[in-house]
């Protein structure tokens, strides 16, 4: 296997990794009837949070691509720039999202959990903080890997986009 390959199959692994994680803890109980609602109404209010937030910074994400582009038409900065700035965009979203959602369907799991001990309540904790982290490292390595792979060397404005559309959204 060449071992540029290597590289995205890791950020694949890690998003496997962190889909079984999210498995695991969406299967643990999730308390009384009360933590229940109370854990619907978090989830609730941070997605509709979410929801409003990217609407509002899919205006900046516009704007910026706009400017990208009249100044790929000016200088020598690739026009893919700004596509890689809109996918690593996409991606951070996504990442937010997914964390957003085990963090928020975690929190009553795992103070259920702590009721058979403190290490039954941080696994389910770590667990659901572990989906987070794979999921921006995977995305991330992912989509670094996926520009890499189609622009090689000539990538580096190219991966300054992903980069840049990644942290704006982060």
């Amino acid at each position: 296997m060449e071992v540029s390959y290597i590289v995205p199959i890791s950020g694949l692994i890690a998003l496997i990794v962190a889909g079984f994680l999210a498995y695991y803890v969406s299967k643990k109980p999730q308390g009384t009837k009360k933590m229940q609602e109370i854990s619907d109404h978090i989830h609730k209010g941070a997605l509709a949070f979410l929801k409003e937030e990217y609407k509002i910074i899919s205006i900046f994400v516009v704007v910026v691509v706009i400017v990208l582009l009249i100044t790929s038409y000016f200088t020598d900065l690739p026009w893919e720039t700004s596509i890689a700035f809109i996918v690593g965009a996409i991606f951070s979203a996504l990442a937010g999202n997914i964390g957003m959602r085990i963090a928020t369907k975690a929190n009553a799991r795992a103070a259920e959990a702590s009721k058979d001990g403190m290490v039954s309540g941080l696994t389910v904790a770590f667990s659901s903080g572990a989906v987070m982290g794979l999921s921006v490292v995977g995305l991330g390595v992912l989509g670094i890997s996926i520009f890499f792979l189609i622009y090689g060397n000539a990538s580096a404005n190219i991966l300054f986009g992903f980069g840049f559309g990644a942290s704006s959204i982060a």
